[in-house]
């Protein structure tokens, strides 16, 4: 819910969500329009703020699966690591948020 509020600034076309098992990981892929790149930032940094979200990845979880496999699809979902294993910062759209 809290996601859908965060996203609820822009124009929703679509939603998918996936669970890799109940109380386990999910993946969400949200289709949006914005008007402009500010609203997008904005956008982004709103999900960003959302407790456990970690990141925002660029793609469908059909695409991502498709050139992940599944394993790794879901090795994504899990977060990104520091090399003590510890989930890292919050980061958009794969560490490079400069294409927003």
């Amino acid at each position: 819910l809290d996601i859908s509020l965060a996203v609820s600034q822009v124009n929703i076309v679509d939603v998918v969500s996936e669970t890799r098992a109940p109380r386990s990981l999910a993946a969400f892929s949200y289709t949006v329009h914005v008007p402009d790149l500010a609203t997008l930032r904005a956008v982004v940094a709103s999900v960003l703020a959302v407790d456990d979200v970690f990141q925002i990845i660029r793609g469908s979880i059909d695409h991502l699966k498709r050139d992940y496999g599944e394993d790794g699809f879901w090795r994504l979902a899990s977060g990104p690591r520091d090399k003590f294993g510890a989930i890292a910062p919050s980061r958009a759209f794969d560490n490079d948020s400069s294409n927003l």
